[in-house]
């Protein structure tokens, strides 16, 4: 029996030492370069980020990127396709040679990342036409619910400035234009020569802040920014798209204005009562002219004051929300105090006026008193004649 035990005892260890390498593996998260031999032909470099959770749950990434200030310079992280749903800083800048950002899935939607999934893709311009430079992503490390994932492994790309050439060759980007445009979302629309990726970067200042895309490879590229934007307000964007084997092309910046809100405005008399047909307009705006009900609906109203005049009266203001999402599409309700139209006045008084006159006219010339006619000239006597 006591042999027995010491065979079942034996078996257990191995059995331990089996499973322990493989339960180490599974919490040693990668943080690896997709490609880590790139041949860079031309100013624009690509380089896809990923992380393989290798079993382990995580939710969030620290990214360290080290990369020769001399030979590149850092654009931007393409954020399309990735497994991940905020990032901060929103968008990445670089200090002397060195870009760090955290990327989380701490949406309600969101699910821990178990398996390989995009982080992003870093974005840079070559400033090397030959030689060697190295990227890489040391310092990186992986997260599950703040706490650090113990034995993350990063990796290095090694790119040969001037060597060879991208699979894809080069990539040509154009027709960028924002279409479709509504009070809060819009289609963004551009074509490339080969098929390559979308990216849309957004925002209310060149600065951008949000980003949304598709890893699918099209060469004619749609992409909706839905329920997101605000109404009546200036919205810079720049599209991207990296094509196989790493050819990159973003545009310059571009802009367009959301349309604005719908306002409901009932104008009433001061005692209440609904000033029908009445004209109401938005200052710099649309007019439009009150139903029976005394109610104008004006549309593509901006958000914040604005100033409506009823019947040409005195400017009145109104407070117009800024919303987005589905509460961006509906109508905004406001009551003001106006006076009636003075035209109906000013034409009734002028109507009195012509009436008066005619009716003067006509009196004066009843008495004006009737010709006398001339009495009958008296017959001419021929004169006499005298006859010596």
């Amino acid at each position: 029996m006591k042999k027995l035990g010491s065979i079942f005892g034996l078996l257990v260890s191995m059995i331990a030492l089996v499973v322990a390498p493989t339960a180490m593996a599974a919490a040693a998260p990668a943080l690896y370069f997709e490609q880590a031999d790139v041949s860079v032909v031309g100013g624009n470099v690509s380089l896809p980020v990923h992380v393989n959770a290798a079993g382990s749950s995580l939710d969030t990434v620290q990214i360290v990127v080290t990369f020769p200030a001399d030979k590149l310079t850092f654009v931007g992280l393409d954020k399309s396709g990735s497994g991940f749903t905020a990032f901060v800083p929103a968008v990445p800048t670089d200090t002397n040679g060195q870009v760090t950002f955290g990327a989380a899935s701490f949406s309600t939607k969101a699910k821990p990342v178990v398996g390989d999934v995009l982080v992003g893709t870093l974005l840079f311009t070559a400033k090397a036409t030959s030689g060697v430079g190295e990227v890489s992503l040391s310092g990186s490390q992986a997260l599950r619910s703040g706490v650090t994932l113990t034995g993350t492994t990063t990796s290095v790309a090694t790119l040969h400035f001037g060597a060879g050439s991208t699979t894809g060759g080069g990539l040509g980007l154009g027709n960028v234009a924002a279409t479709d445009i509504t009070v809060n979302n819009t289609t963004i629309r551009w074509h490339t020569d080969v098929p390559a990726t979308s990216g849309v970067d957004y925002g209310q200042t060149s600065s951008y802040g949000a980003s949304v895309g598709s890893q699918d490879l099209v060469t004619d590229h749609r992409v909706k920014i839905g329920s997101v934007l605000p109404g009546g307000t200036k919205i810079h964007y720049r599209v991207s798209s990296v094509a196989v084997g790493g050819a990159y092309q973003a545009s310059e910046d571009k802009a367009f204005t959301t349309l604005g809100y719908t306002v409901a405005i009932t104008a009433r008399d001061k005692s209440g009562q609904p000033l029908s047909g009445a004209s109401v307009q938005v200052v710099g705006g649309h007019k439009a002219k009150a139903n029976t009900s005394g109610v104008a609906i004006i549309t593509n109203v901006g958000p914040g004051a604005q100033k409506v005049v009823i019947n040409g009266g005195k400017s009145q203001s109104i407070l117009v929300k800024s919303e987005v999402g589905a509460a961006a599409t509906k109508v905004q309700q406001f009551t003001l105090v106006g006076e009636p139209a003075a035209f109906p006045i000013i034409s009734l008084v002028l109507a009195v006026l012509v009436a008066a006159a005619v009716i003067v006219a006509l009196v004066m010339l009843m008495k004006r008193p009737s010709a006398q006619p001339k009495p009958p000239m008296a017959p001419t006597t021929p004169a006499s004649t005298f006859h010596m």
